[in-house]
C-alpha cells in the first residue's frame, strides 16, 4: 500500500512538472513572436556549441545563453548595412 501512494505521489509531480515545461514565460500579451532573421550556433573553446549567432533586422547579436539574464552582445560588425554577416 505504501508503495504504491509513493509511486503514484511521485507520477503526480512528474506529471505536474511537465505541463511547467510546456510554458513560456512572456511578458507582453498579445504580441506576435518572431524568429531571428539568422542564426547560427558556433563551438565554443570548450568544444561545447553555446555561442548563438543572429542577425535581428539586419543587425549582428551575440550571445552564450539562454537564460533570460543573459545579455545579447552587439556585433556591428556582422550588420548587414556594413557588408558583415547578416548582408550574406
Amino acid at each position: 500500500m505504501k508503495k504504491s501512494v509513493i509511486t503514484l505521489g511521485v507520477a503526480g509531480l512528474a506529471l505536474a512538472l511537465t505541463g511547467c515545461a510546456n510554458q513560456t514565460t512572456r511578458d507582453l500579451e498579445g504580441v506576435p513572436v518572431t524568429d531571428p532573421d539568422k542564426a547560427r550556433l558556433v563551438v565554443n573553446i570548450d568544444t561545447y556549441p553555446n555561442i548563438n549567432a543572429l542577425c535581428i533586422e539586419g543587425a549582428g547579436f551575440a550571445t552564450t545563453t539562454r537564460d533570460a539574464a543573459g545579455a545579447l552582445i552587439r556585433v556591428e560588425a556582422w550588420d548587414a548595412d556594413k557588408g558583415g554577416w547578416c548582408a550574406e
